[in-house]
């Protein structure tokens, strides 16, 4: 079988993570104007861990990606982390256990990832 895509692990991903700033852009409908919003999220958070399981249940099929990438609608960012979060994809980077930095994109809704924001 030939695997048309590169796979994750997440247990990797974010082993060295104890805490995330998870930063939300938004364009105000009316003045166009963008809005952020922080915040700090723990790695032993409720919303990490609904996270790692996503992670753990669509760890295969990620993509390289081919360009760089526009300011992200979320960012949860951590020391050797990054998840971007789009209006259709997501990008991942990590720095592996040898200490080389990968990226590896994938498509799905930013729906999915609703919890983050969830008060």
């Amino acid at each position: 079988m030939i695997s048309c895509g590169k796979s994750i692990n997440p247990e990797e991903l974010l082993k060295n993570e104890k805490v995330f700033k998870l930063t939300i852009h938004t364009v105000d409908k009316e003045d166009s104007m963008y809005n952020t919003e922080i915040d700090t999220i723990y790695n032993d958070s409720e919303k990490i861990s609904k996270l790692k399981l996503w992670l753990i249940d669509n760890s295969t099929q990620w993509k390289n990606p081919i360009a760089s990438y526009a300011m992200a609608d979320m960012s949860l960012i951590g020391n050797d982390f990054s998840f971007l979060i789009y209006k259709t994809g997501v990008v991942v980077g990590f720095t592996d256990n040898s200490g080389e930095h990968k990226q590896y994109s994938k498509k799905v809704d930013k729906s999915v990832f609703n919890f983050l924001i969830e008060k």
